[in-house]
This record gives C-alpha cells, sequence and structure tokens, in this order.
C-alpha cells in the first residue's frame, strides 16, 4: 500500500509498478546502463470475461479494435502478423478518446488516483482476455493541471468531513452533526444510528496505518459516510 508524499490521507495499491530505461538507444552493456534515464509508471491490470461486472469479453474486442485503429499502420500490420497485444500512448487531454477506449468512468478514475498518489504522471491500463492472454495496453500521461485538480477535491472532501477518521483522539468525533444528518434523511434514520457511525469511525482510525494499534492494513470501505460530498465521491469511483 502507498501513501502520497504530502497528503498522509491519501492511499492507493497499484496492481504493478513498470520500470524502463528512457531511451532509445539498444543497451550493448551494463557499464553503459544510466540509472538517470529511468523513468516508472504505475500499472493497472483487469480481465475481461463474458459475464463478469467490470466488463464484457465482446466489448474489450470492440475496444481492441479502435486501438488497432488509432495505431500507425505500419504498427498495426506488426500486431496483426505476430498476433502480440496491441499498445497506444494517450494524454488526458484526449477526453472522448479515453472515454471510448475505457467506458467505464470507476476505472479511469481510479488509474487517475494511481498517479496521482504515487506522485507519477503515467499509468498502464493492461487488459487481458479470460485466458490470461494480454489483449491491448494503454499508457495514459496525466497532465499536471488534472493531477493538481484531483489534489484539490481529496483536500476537500478530507477537510470536509473525512479528517475525522484519521485523528487520534476518540472524543473529537462530531456526534452532534452526524446525528443531524442521520436524523434529516428518512432513509438513513431507517437504517443507521449514531453508534454505527461511531463504530465505523473507531474501527477506521484503528486499521489505518500509523495508528496506536501499529496495524498497517489499507482503510476498509466508509459504508457509514453519508453526507452528500461523501456519497457523489463513491459514486464517481465506484465505491
Amino acid at each position: 500500500m502507498a501513501m502520497h508524499e504530502d497528503r498522509h490521507y491519501v492511499r492507493d495499491s497499484a496492481d504493478a509498478i513498470a520500470i524502463e530505461h528512457n531511451t532509445d538507444e539498444d543497451i550493448m552493456d551494463d557499464d553503459e546502463f544510466d540509472f538517470d534515464l529511468m523513468i516508472s509508471h504505475t500499472v493497472e491490470c483487469k480481465c475481461r470475461a463474458q459475464r463478469e461486472w467490470n466488463g464484457s469479453l465482446k466489448q474489450a474486442k470492440s475496444i481492441l479494435r479502435k486501438v488497432l485503429d488509432e495505431m500507425e499502420p505500419t504498427a498495426r500490420v506488426a500486431v496483426h502478423g505476430k498476433g502480440e497485444a496491441a499498445y497506444l500512448n494517450i494524454s488526458s487531454t484526449q477526453h472522448e478518446l479515453i472515454e471510448s477506449l475505457i467506458p467505464n468512468k470507476s476505472e479511469r478514475i481510479q488509474i487517475l488516483h494511481h498517479a496521482f498518489t504515487y506522485g507519477l504522471n503515467k499509468t498502464a491500463f493492461l487488459v487481458g482476455g479470460p485466458e490470461g492472454n494480454l489483449m491491448y495496453g494503454l499508457i495514459i500521461t496525466f497532465e499536471d493541471e488534472l493531477l493538481t485538480a484531483y489534489g484539490d477535491v481529496l483536500e476537500f472532501l478530507y477537510n470536509n468531513g473525512l479528517n475525522l477518521f484519521y485523528s487520534h483522539d476518540t472524543c473529537d468525533l462530531p456526534l452532534d452533526l452526524i446525528k443531524n444528518i442521520i436524523l434529516n434523511d428518512n432513509t438513513l434514520k431507517k437504517k443507521y444510528e449514531v453508534a454505527d457511525l461511531i463504530m465505523s469511525a473507531l474501527i477506521c482510525r484503528e486499521l489505518l496505518p500509523g495508528s496506536r494499534s501499529k496495524v498497517k492494513y489499507p482503510i476498509p470501505a466508509c459504508d457509514m459516510l453519508v453526507p452528500h460530498e461523501y456519497a457523489l465521491w463513491n459514486v464517481s469511483k465506484g465505491g
């Protein structure tokens, strides 16, 4: 599990970290290897099966055709000839293209979160079939403006309520605020009590890395967070 360098409340776990040598020249000797040219990016892997919730195999094959259409003709011929996976470099500024190649908005938020948390501007999105074969890969470069804006959103959510789950003092829970939130929503009033929210907050605190219990597990799902900002956040990221 990774934590953002400057924001302790931003956590994430990518599937892998890819490291590559940022040069077009072939490395002939280990003595010529230049570590200053090493670059890294996060990796997110997806498997598409016919009836899986995260995308059908039929849709993935359709997206593969779109990826091939975006590739240079010579590269497209090479992919078809060798039966290898297709790879495409795209930018976060290509909004319509990204939406067509990654139609699930939760997955788009997920790879953006990877890039922001790890402090990298690039994420590889790899899609495979049910037999384990790699179908295509997208290398997405996120612009600094988007990463900054995303960080501002996370900071807003933290400052407007999520920070209570990171506090070390159990006496500072805004019980009146929590109670008002529940009592002013008919649906919540039927499902939850203040004690439910308190218990959820205490569990989160104990499981947060750096807590007194020294247990270093990922933060549990915050199913009890009910204000509008939290609901909007969960819906946008698929939580």
